[in-house]
């Protein structure tokens, strides 16, 4: 049997359970017997625990491209080109990266690619900035920081995707950090400077 103790209540305060007994006064109450909700309570809040834990790793590991799974939510590079290719007016890329330095937006970035820096994330989702119709590409350095954004997105309901290995292999000209300065990268179309742009065909064979 569970005594729960609740002070500082006005006349007039009482829980409802399974069969209470109760015994009220002015500023105190002793309610009895809720050993069952209390478990219920406690079940539900574990399951939701259990639940969203399993979510983040989920979208994490998938997001990141672990092995362990089939990245299902990673986009190649290759793939992303096709679509922009195409005309697939469904994609919406966001740049994580700092606006300035060495390695930010505004070095080079893909056409059409938005700038919302990974702290100003929260800002974006609470304005209603970033749309729930579209694909979203997250796109970053390396692919770390677009897999945390990925995640994030997934479990606020967003269909978010990481673009697998960021801006790094894009192109032989975007600077991906001051210890490695210039990616290894396969000449895909950037824009410099703090406008998106926008996105021509590119041959991917030529």
């Amino acid at each position: 049997m569970i005594v729960l103790v609740l002070g500082g209540f006005s006349t007039g305060y009482y829980l409802r359970a399974n069969e209470v007994v109760g015994v009220q006064s002015s500023s105190l109450q002793t309610i009895t017997d809720i050993s069952y909700e209390s478990s219920i309570i406690t079940s539900t809040l574990t399951t939701t625990l259990t639940n969203s834990t399993n979510n983040i790793a989920y979208y994490w590991i998938n997001a990141s491209g672990s092995t362990l799974f089939n990245g299902d939510f990673q986009i190649s590079r290759a793939s992303l080109v096709s679509l922009l290719n195409a005309g697939n007016n469904s994609i919406y890329i966001i740049d994580v990266r700092q606006a300035s330095g060495t390695a930010g937006y505004n070095t080079g970035h893909i056409p059409g690619a938005i700038n919302i820096p990974f702290q100003n994330m929260t800002a974006a989702v609470t304005s209603s900035l970033l749309p729930r119709d579209k694909i979203l590409v997250d796109v970053c350095y390396t692919g770390q920081t677009g897999a945390m954004t990925t995640t994030v997105l997934r479990l606020l309901g967003y269909n978010a995707f990481n673009l697998s290995g960021g801006m790094s292999g894009w192109n032989n000209s975007t600077r991906i950090s001051a210890a490695a300065p210039i990616a290894v990268g396969l000449n895909y179309p950037i824009v410099g400077g703090p406008y998106p742009g926008t996105w021509t065909y590119f041959n991917t064979t030529a």
